[in-house]
């Protein structure tokens, strides 16, 4: 798993690339945890790439809005294909997120 950062404005976007499973979702964590600690309030998932997300994944993703929502800010999701968004809907997942088709749609929610 590859993760880029890029900021538009005052958002931080998280470009994701591989997959989320039990082997690299330490790596998302920490990468949050660490926006988050450097001020960061605003961030976007961009899973535009990513092929492959299991419950680890899933379990990073909720704990990074948790603590995002602890620190006063928010988490979007944007970009995830059709296998990936079955794993949201059948563990409900997708009513927690915010969750776009883009990260420009995202971005706009921001605004």
């Amino acid at each position: 798993m590859e993760i880029k950062v890029k900021k538009e404005s005052d958002v931080s976007i998280l470009e994701i690339e591989g997959e989320i499973d039990v082997y690299y979702s330490s790596k998302l964590e920490e990468k949050v945890k660490n926006l988050i600690a450097e001020g960061e309030r605003k961030v976007i998932i961009d899973m535009t790439d990513v092929s492959y997300m299991d419950s680890s994944g899933l379990g990073v993703l909720v704990g990074s809005l948790k603590n995002l929502k602890k620190s006063k800010g928010d988490m979007k999701i944007a970009g995830v294909n059709k296998e990936i968004m079955n794993v949201f809907e059948v563990t409900r997942l997708n009513t927690f997120f915010d969750m776009y088709k883009t990260v420009p749609e995202a971005l706009a929610k921001f605004k």
